[in-house]
């Protein structure tokens, strides 16, 4: 999803379970969400990933796991230098703000 010669790769931790990476090129102004092996949510709930700052979070928006527990979602235009990489379980839809706990970040 992102093929360039100046990607980064992220390993998210925490409770989510399974894997979930990030994936950042400059080069390609794209960060992807790379995941397996992830637990399936409510109809009713969502995945959102964050840039967590000093100056507070900011959206990078919203994936949900496949029915096989996958996940491979693109975002263009996100830079998450320099800041935390969250993610948070959000109402279907996401939140304007974080809902804590943050399950996964790097």
């Amino acid at each position: 999803m992102v093929d360039a010669d100046d990607v980064v790769v992220r390993v998210l931790q925490g409770s989510l379970g399974g894997r979930l990476e990030v994936v950042h090129s400059g080069s390609q102004d794209a960060l992807v969400v790379l995941g397996d092996d992830l637990a399936p949510l409510a109809p009713d709930r969502t995945l959102q990933l964050w840039l967590v700052s000093e100056a507070g979070a900011t959206s990078v928006g919203t994936f949900s796991p496949a029915g096989d527990g996958t996940v491979r979602a693109r975002f263009d235009g996100v830079d998450p230098r320099g800041v935390v990489v969250g993610v948070t379980v959000e109402p279907a839809g996401g939140s304007a703000t974080p809902t804590l706990p943050i399950v996964a970040s790097a």
